[in-house]
């Protein structure tokens, strides 16, 4: 009876452990700074110098850019802009290839420092 509590317990801790994703990455792992220059070189073209969707080139796209300081991405969780950010969206790029993992998280951070 014993043996079977201590495998029951065993089989449910591994079933716990096994469902636990690793610990989310946010803008505060990130550094503003590093971002910005990323920013500037990748995104600056389609969000514009401050983020707000009306970079050089995108007022050609369909959907525009997103206005990256607005409420909408203001209330989109670290993780989700950083799933968008290395997975791409519609016409915006997947970034997962070009930029590092780090790099991603910078460019997060100076996003999230544009509304404040």
């Amino acid at each position: 009876m014993k043996n079977l509590r201590l495998l029951v317990l065993f089989s449910a801790s591994c079933v716990l452990v096994t469902g636990l994703e690793a610990p989310l990455t946010s803008a505060a792992s990130g550094e503003p700074a590093k971002g910005k220059l990323i920013y500037e070189t990748n995104c600056l073209i389609c969000h514009g110098a401050r983020g707000k969707g009306d970079g050089l080139i995108g007022a050609t796209l369909r959907p525009p850019p997103a206005d990256l300081t607005g409420p909408k991405a203001r209330a989109t969780s670290d993780k989700d802009l950083l799933t968008v950010i290395r997975d791409g969206r519609a016409v915006m790029p997947a970034w997962k290839s070009r930029l590092k993992d780090q790099d991603i998280e910078n460019v997060l951070a100076y996003i999230r420092s544009l509304g404040e």
